[in-house]
Order: structure tokens, then C-alpha cells, then sequence
């Protein structure tokens, strides 16, 4: 969410990845397919990382501080 909400807002990005998980569920696609499929509501180039991949996400937790504290460290 935190990758979408820098594009939309943090509202936005929780709505559309509402929508996202619906649509997974439903299709039995990865999440990474439905939001490349949906990527003209948020602006997403279809070269993100992975959705699915935690080797994506995990470890941003300070990437995430630096940028909500304006830490230019």
C-alpha cells in the first residue's frame, strides 16, 4: 500500500488494494497480476517490484522513517 499511497494518497492506495484483494480472490490471479491490470487507477509503471515478493518489502521500515521524518540520512 505504502508503494501506491506515494502516487494517490494513503486513502486511495487502501481502496484500491481493497478492490486488488477482492479481484485476487475472485480470479485466483497473484496480486502483483490485478494491480498490473489496475495500474492506470494508481499511475504504476509495470516495472514494480513484485507485490508477492516479501524480498520487495521487507527491511523498508526505515526507508519509510527516513521519508516520514525528512531524515535525508
Amino acid at each position: 500500500m505504502m508503494m501506491i499511497a506515494d502516487r494517490v494518497g494513503r486513502d486511495e492506495a487502501h481502496q484500491i488494494l481493497e478492490q486488488a484483494s477482492t479481484r485476487m480472490i475472485a480470479t485466483g490471479r497473484t496480486l502483483d497480476q490485478v494491480l498490473q491490470d489496475m495500474s492506470s487507477q494508481w499511475g504504476g509503471p509495470p516495472d514494480l517490484p513484485a507485490f508477492d515478493s516479501p524480498e520487495g518489502y521487507l527491511g523498508s521500515a526505515e526507508q519509510f522513517r527516513k521519508r516520514l521524518l525528512n531524515d535525508p540520512e
